[in-house]
């Protein structure tokens, strides 16, 4: 358990209670969110406690570096009750049959039996991970959570998804305790596959409502969220919904030293993982070709630089399809770098990519922290998704989607010569006149007041 003494959560407004399954020391998004709230909430007055699964345990072995606070000792990590099933799907997921149409008439009836078969233990799988692979660490938290509430007098629990089991350590944990103040906070969409008959469909659809109707407070990274949200479980949120977008702070990039790539080059650098269908780099790297096979460009001009880890797209990795396009001289991947690091390069190069396409309820977290950089922004995003709802209000953004991919090649062509080099003084005012989207703290502090009015605590 937490080695704080007990005395030390007895604050005179209260303690709340993080349940993430992500958090320190290992290096996913969702867990940094939590520091972030954590680090927020202390800063006014509030004691804290985490429980979480530790990282090792969570399949996140990336960068397993301590903060600069002593944050990990205020967490309790509990172990799963085993291991995650490997190569598990989200319910929603359809796996393709294999097809031969050439087969002899005298083995229909095998591939009848097979697909019968592969059928029921596809829904045999959905029982076993239901409400996702992450199912058995439900146990273990909730037993920690209630002792620590019991012990530590909790007033308010805050349970962050994805994996959505945390929310139903958060619909338990009401039951047990009804005076608590639940959030229930989405980083990403919980989308289930709607009810069809079968068991697991409809468990999924009734769980989501009553996360919806018994949390106090549920907050969502974008607008559209959460009207899926509304959409889903057929009932107006209202004020029960509150918006807390993967903002940032406000002064990252004060006292950041820039760190050059090349003299005399424009460089293009991505940020951030790949390892995610819809972060695919090939639509830019084909336009790239082209360009170099027509003579238009050359790797002595422009260089294009990802950070980050890669994914893999149709079985072949960034370094496969660089190859194959014939890029080595021009596109370079460097793998994951410590986050001040990745600062310092952002405030380096000349323009920055974000590939955010196929995800148009969702906005990266790695948007906000480009856009407080000042610098020049190709974006792939949905046309009229949320991402680009965003990056429209800010010049010096060009967004590339699905309809407008024609206009790669001239942009591209632009950026080799110069002509996107830089932003002007309008961008900072627009930077300014949007803090209440880009600041993190902003929006903390509008849940923080929401809070103290349920218990009576606003001034």
């Amino acid at each position: 358990m937490s080695s704080v003494p007990e005395k030390e959560y007895l604050a005179h407004k209260g303690t709340i209670l993080f349940v993430s399954y992500f958090f320190p020391p290992g290096s996913a998004v969702g867990g940094k969110r939590i520091v972030k709230m954590e680090k927020y909430f202390r800063d006014h007055g509030y004691q804290t406690a985490v429980v979480a699964e530790h990282p090792r345990n969570a399949h996140d072995h990336r960068r397993l570096t301590l903060p600069d606070d002593e944050i990990t000792k205020r967490a309790v990590f509990t172990k799963s009750i085993r291991n995650r099933i490997k190569g598990s799907v989200p319910i929603s997921h359809d796996s393709n049959e294999p097809r031969n149409d050439e087969a002899s008439e005298s083995k229909q009836w095998v591939r009848r039996i097979a697909k019968r078969m592969g059928k029921y233990a596809r829904e045999m799988r959905d029982v076993l991970i239901f409400p996702d692979s992450q199912n058995l660490w439900i146990l273990p938290s909730v037993l920690a959570a209630a002792d620590i509430i019991r012990k530590r007098r909790v007033s308010y629990l805050l349970t962050s998804s994805p994996p959505h089991s945390c929310h139903v350590v958060g619909l338990i944990l009401k039951g047990l305790f009804p005076d608590l103040h639940w959030i229930a906070d989405f980083r990403d969409p919980w989308i289930y596959r709607k009810p069809s008959g079968g068991l697991v469909s409809w468990a999924a659809g009734k769980l989501f409502s009553d996360v919806m109707l018994k949390a106090d407070t549920i907050t969502a990274t974008t607008q559209p969220m959460i009207e899926l949200f509304e959409q889903l479980s057929g009932t107006t949120l209202g004020e029960k919904a509150m918006l807390l977008p993967n903002g940032v702070e406000m002064d990252m990039f004060d006292h950041i030293v820039p760190i050059k790539v090349s003299e005399g080059k424009m460089i293009i650098g991505h940020f951030g993982d790949m390892d995610y269908d819809h972060r695919n780099p090939e639509p830019l790297l084909m336009a790239l070709s082209d360009l170099l096979k027509d003579g238009v460009i050359s790797g002595r001009e422009l260089e294009v630089h990802f950070w980050g880890q890669s994914g893999r797209w149709k079985g072949r990795s960034l370094n496969d399809i660089v190859r194959e396009l014939g890029l080595e001289a021009m596109v370079f991947g460097h793998g994951q770098v410590p986050h001040k690091e990745s600062l310092a390069r952002i405030k380096g190069i000349d323009v920055l990519l974000l590939l955010a396409e196929n995800q148009p309820l969702q906005i990266p977290a790695k948007t906000y922290e480009y856009l407080l950089a000042e610098k020049p922004l190709i974006a792939f995003v949905d046309e009229g998704g949320a991402t680009h709802l965003l990056l429209k209000r800010f010049d010096n953004v060009h967004c590339v989607s699905k309809q407008r991919k024609q206009e790669l090649r001239g942009l591209i062509e632009s950026i080799s010569s110069g002509h996107i080099s830089s932003v002007d003084r309008e961008w900072s005012n627009q930077r300014n006149r949007n803090t209440g989207e880009l600041s993190f703290a902003y929006h903390l502090k509008n849940l923080l007041r929401k809070m103290e009015q349920s218990n009576g605590q606003a001034s």
